[in-house]
């Protein structure tokens, strides 16, 4: 057997699944797209999120993370977008989300290992909360 290149210790979300997407969000998702969502108490109140990737294997990487639309208005941010990860070791990742209207936003980003050939996409839901 085959052990993972890395691990996510990452809650994703069911907001795909249970078909909590908001009707003006239409664009073609990629296959296997993972989903991760930011609350927010209100607009302009920043939340970051943060998780670990493990890496499992037996040497360093560099993990890569870069937005897909490259859109620099983004309220949804990463704030780890290189780092290397020795063997055996945790690295955390930030997401940050700073709401400027009360709309739910998407934010699409790729995970990359470029040493192993590895890209997962990473669909960032921004949701504003009520108390």
């Amino acid at each position: 057997s085959r052990r993972p290149i890395c691990h996510f210790d990452l809650e994703t979300s069911d907001y795909l699944t249970a078909n909590r997407r908001h009707p003006d969000y239409t664009q073609k998702l990629p296959d296997g797209v993972r989903v991760m969502e930011i609350l927010s108490k209100g607009v302009a109140e920043k939340v970051t999120k943060k998780f670990q990737i493990v890496n499992t294997t037996e040497a360093p990487y560099e993990i890569i993370w870069s937005r897909f639309d490259n859109d620099e208005i983004d309220p949804i941010a990463c704030e780890t977008q290189r780092v290397v990860i020795s063997s055996g070791r945790r690295q955390t990742v930030t997401f940050s989300y700073m709401p400027n209207s009360a709309k739910t936003v998407e934010s699409l980003w790729e995970f990359k290992i470029p040493e192993h050939g590895v890209t997962i996409p990473l669909l960032v839901v921004g949701r504003i909360i009520p108390y």
